[in-house]
């Protein structure tokens, strides 16, 4: 797993290491800090996610890590924080979350070769995640939340024209 960090931040170009630690709390993967980024992995990952699909998820956090991700994340927090009480602010901040999740599964995308690969890790993530809880959601397939927009995305043909009004 070391060595796929290591190819995977050289690709992305990243100057400083990222460690990967295990973690038994953590129900997704997530990065931790901003001057020494430190990416957190639930240790059930590595039990139920192939060796690419932990690549592909991996490939995601760290375009997190080199989009600047966390500096945008606070800053929007701060927004969210004066404008509590403006529900534009949140529809705008949802809409911001999701673009940046859209241009890091783009990056992960690009990086695995394969967006079926990036898909398949993302959607076990999701299953463990809901395993993990006494209270079970809907189940993943008839979900048609931020994951499975996400996953949609991912596998649609990308060259798709864009239907004009003026026809």
């Amino acid at each position: 797993m070391r060595g796929a960090i290591g190819r995977l931040a050289k690709a992305l170009s990243l100057s400083h290491p990222v460690r990967i630690l295990m973690s038994l709390r953590a129900e997704t993967p997530l990065v931790l800090g901003w001057l020494r980024p430190v990416i957190l992995v639930p240790t059930s990952a590595l039990l139920h996610l192939s060796p690419e699909a932990m690549e592909a998820v991996l490939a995601n956090e760290l375009a997190h890590i080199h989009r600047g991700d966390y500096l945008i994340n606070l800053l929007q927090t701060l927004a969210e924080s004066f404008l509590f009480f403006h529900p534009a602010a949140w529809w705008l901040s949802r809409q911001i979350r999701e673009l940046r999740e859209h241009c890091c599964d783009d990056i992960a995308a690009d990086l695995c070769g394969d967006p079926m690969i990036l898909a398949d890790g993302l959607s076990t993530l999701e299953r463990l995640r809901r395993s993990s809880h006494l209270d079970s959601e809907p189940a993943l397939a008839a979900a048609k939340g931020p994951l499975m927009h996400r996953i949609f995305r991912l596998l649609s043909p990308k060259d798709v024209p864009v239907p004009s009004l003026r026809g």
